[in-house]
Parts: C-alpha cells; structure tokens; sequence
C-alpha cells in the first residue's frame, strides 16, 4: 500500500568532500534543443546506483513518463532519451544525489532549456517563511503545479529554489491556472516528510495571463499525524456522495502510528462485492485521496466482515495505545537497531483475524482494534519471506513481531500476550499451522514450530500431488518461523502444503482464488 512521503530533496550535510555538477548537455539555458535529443548531466564522483535514480529519488524533472535513463560505465554521467515536445520549456532539478564515496551534493541546482527558438513565458516570484525561526529558508524548494495538492507525489510543472533570504523566481510560465507549493527538508535526511519534521507549505491558486505574477509569499508549517477522529470525520462527510454509492466499509489500517494514535496514513476499504469494486480513501496530514484498487485487494478483503455504520461507534485508540506504549511501545521505538533494520507500527480495525491477528483475536466474530510493532529488514523483499532471513543469520534473531488488541467499541485492551515471531521461550512440540488468510490471492503466510534443531522441507504440492515449490529446505534452530508463499503465477484451486522433519511430518490444505 503507498505513503504520504514527498520525496524532495534539499541540501545533505556531509563532513565528506561534496559531490558536484561538471557539465550537461544541454547547457542551461539552452534554446532550440532538438526533439530526439540526449541529455546528459555529469558529475565529479562515480554516483551510487543503490539510491534509485529511475524513480525520482534524486531528482525531479517534467519530461514525462515515457523517458528511458541510463549511467555511463565510470557512473559519473547520467543519460535521459525523455520525449520532448516543441515549443516547450524543459527543467531537471537535482537534490538528493549521492556518490559511491558517500558524499552528496551540498545545494541542488536546476537545469533548464526550451525546444523553442526562445524562452517565452512570464516569471512567478515571491518569498518563503517559517513559523520556526530557527529554521533558515535558504533553498527551499518550491513549485508550480497543476492540480491543488492532495498530498500525493505532486505533478510539478515548473520549480525553483529559493535564495539565502527566503526568496525564489520561477521563470519562462506560460499563461494558466497554477498551484504553488514550497517544501524543505529540515531534517536533512534527503524526503520531505511531514510526520518526520520537515515542513511544507500550500498556496492559493494563481493565475498567469500575460504579465509577471509576484508577491507569491508562502509560510511553512510542520504538520501534525492525523488522528483518528480527525479522519472519522472526514470519511463521515464524503461517504455520502454518489462515487460511494453501495459501497461499504470494510476495514480501516493507518500506517506509522506515533504514541499518541496520530497516523501519517489512513486507509479506509470501501467494497461492493457484486460489481467487485474496491476504493481506497487515504486520509493524511495534507488532505486526502480516492484511489480504485485492483482485483487482488478485493479477492483478499472480500472474505472479511463489513464493519458498514459500526464505524460510528468505533473508540478512538488513543487510551489504549497510551497503555501499550508505557509497556511496551517505548522501548522498541527507543531501542538501538542496525541500519537494516527499521521499526513499523501499524493500527487495523476490523475482522482482524484475517489479517495477520488470527492468533491473538479471542473471537472472530468480533471487530477489534489491532496494534502490531514489527521489527522488519529494510533490505527485505516483500516475496523473499522467512527464507531470506534464514540465510542471514546476523539479522534473522532481531526480526520481531508484537501484537495488541482492544475492543473496538471501548477501546478497552483485551488481555492477550503480546506475539513475536522470534518468541523467547522455545516451542516444546511440532506444529504447523493452517494458512493465513484463506482462501487468499496471491499470497499467504504459513506459520511452524519446530522443538528443536534439525533439517527441514516445507513443499507446495497441486492437487493432483504435483511438487509446486520448495519454500524451506535446510536445517533450522528450535523456534516459530513464518513463511510467505506467493502464488501469483498459479492457478486458482486447492493446494497442499507439507512440512518435513526426521521426527516430524504434516499435511494441510489452503485454497488460491483469483
């Protein structure tokens, strides 16, 4: 599911030698640039491929989707094929640009040329404060739009940043409806991110008709975590327009919870199951979006209860997580973990138990406030599961996972053990555990118990005794462990799935529907 991080980049202190621009091709400036042509833009150091440059991680450009990008051999030059249209003014901004040698670019800077014979255009101009005054406005970011920002990644059309006393120039803006926006990232960590400190700041619509637009002043503010009566209320006063009609809520999940219950990301599933619709409403610090999710999320929520109107009598978890946090939350979030490893905390309201709670929740029929802190690898891909971390020995013993639940009409904490998947004291018996969720699509979690060490298989077999895939085929110390097993290249039916020890041999059945 996606997060409110708007990833502009701004200035990276280093006590390292920094990183700096050479040459581009075009220059800046540069008027009458042909439509099939190369760019280029080099630096002073080989740059490090782990930061994703394809996805706009180090940069910003409006070249458009369809732009293939590449790296010299030596790493120091980097090449765009982008679509170019005439008559149109082009600009990359480069910020969070990182080299092999960990050094980084000390300021970003923009890159600007035309297709045009000349730069047409007016200038848009004004200034930055803060309500912090410690803070210094000296290259902030800011941006024109084109639609009013909702909070998502931003379809930035023209971009500039502003000087040591808070003021910026945007120039060659044709005429037209624009959306200004600034955003600096206090905390140098290379994102702007709300729930992390940094600040933005949103400005009323302008108008270019002919002439200069100045004045523009823009005042940065932090933004605090969304709570979850802030974003009750606002589901309340838009599930009554047409886009929700005979939709029903049928799970609520909000992302990076803090102490307080506040979320950087609510996620609301409204679903119809007869025409098999699912609609996501993500509420967060700057405002909130629809988005229509794919098949997959309905096959997987569609087993679900609805929670419909019982929303309305939900309890804010503010109490509960307060309690938790006293225990038990603080000293994770305050714990001392390696750089890959990260902590998440996540809040689910709902059926839970279909959700990954199935072990703690005491009765299904019930809805539930569900609090997980989860310790996971940053390096870890979604499909790799518990196999990965059995190979890397060094990190698989600080992969934990603690579970809470509350009622949800009280807020009250029901009495149930906080889970990890790393438990502390040993299983004394084998076990192996049904699939959770099922049926699912296109993935599923498959939990054992093993008393102690010894080689292990865990197989996937078709109906018809057919091997599918081997998920786990080595020796493992005494533990729980859980298995992820996607089925996205099967086909829907029944399968098996069977664990194998020298002591020990299991056979249980789950059902893939697409």
């Amino acid at each position: 599911m996606k997060k409110l991080v708007l990833l502009f980049l701004f200035v990276a202190v280093s006590i390292q030698a920094q990183l700096s621009f050479v040459e581009s091709h075009p220059v800046d400036g540069a008027t009458g640039v042909a439509l099939t042509d190369t760019i280029s833009v080099t630096f002073s150091a080989a740059l490090d491929t782990n930061y994703d440059l394809m996805f706009g991680e180090s940069f910003f450009t409006n070249f458009g989707p369809e732009t293939d990008m590449w790296l010299s051999s030596d790493l120091h030059t980097l090449y765009f094929t982008p679509n170019l249209e005439e008559n149109k003014t082009y600009f990359i901004l480069f910020f969070n640009v990182v080299a092999e040698d960990g050094s980084s670019l000390e300021t970003p800077f923009v890159i600007q040329f035309t297709t045009d014979s000349v730069f047409s255009g007016y200038t848009v101009s004004g200034s930055v404060s803060f309500e912090d005054e410690s803070i210094t406005p000296e290259n902030t970011l800011v941006a024109l739009l084109k639609h009013k920002f909702s909070g998502d990644r931003p379809e930035i059309l023209y971009i500039n940043v502003s000087d040591s006393t808070g003021n910026f120039s945007i120039e060659h803006v044709p005429n037209g409806v624009y959306y200004p926006i600034a955003a600096k990232d206090v905390n140098g960590d290379g994102n702007i991110d709300p729930d992390d400190g940094d600040v933005i700041a949103k400005g009323d619509s302008i108008i270019v008709d002919g002439t200069d637009v100045s004045g523009i002043n823009l005042l940065l503010e932090k933004f605090e975590k969304v709570k979850f009566a802030k974003a009750k209320a606002i589901i309340d006063s838009i599930k009554g327009g047409l886009f929700f009609r005979n939709l029903r809520l049928y799970y609520v999940k909000a992302w990076s919870v803090d102490s307080l219950a506040g979320a950087r990301d609510w996620e609301f599933l409204f679903l119809n199951i007869l025409t098999q619709k699912i609609l996501m409403v993500s509420i967060h610090p700057g405002g909130f979006s629809n988005e229509q999710l794919d098949t997959n999320f309905f096959n997987w929520i569609r087993y679900f209860r609805p929670i419909g109107d019982s929303l309305a009598f939900a309890a804010a978890p503010d109490s509960f997580i307060t309690k938790v946090e006293r225990r038990v939350g603080r000293a994770l979030r305050h714990r001392n973990l390696p750089d890959s490893l990260e902590l998440q905390v996540e809040l689910s309201l709902g059926d839970i138990s279909r959700d990954g709670f199935w072990q703690v929740v005491p009765d299904t029929s019930k809805f539930y406030w569900g609090l997980r802190y989860k310790i996971i690898n940053r390096n870890r891909r979604p499909d790799e599961g518990e196999a990965y971390l059995a190979k890397n020995s060094s990190v698989v013993e600080d992969i934990e996972e603690h579970l809470f639940l509350a009622d949800y009409k009280t807020g009250q904490e029901v009495q149930v053990t906080g889970v990890n998947k790393r438990d502390s004291k040993l299983p004394d018996n084998y076990s192996l555990e049904q699939n959770y969720p099922n049926p699912f699509n296109p993935s599923t979690i498959i939990r054992y118990s093993l008393p102690k060490n010894e080689f292990v298989t865990l197989k996937v077999y078709n109906i018809l005794g057919k091997e599918i895939a081997t998920l786990v085929n080595q020796k493992q110390s005494s533990g729980t462990y859980e298995v992820n097993f996607n089925a996205s290249n099967l086909t829907s039916g029944v399968y098996f799935y069977q664990i194998s020890t020298d002591n020990f041999s299991k056979v249980r059945k789950m059902m893939l529907i697409k």
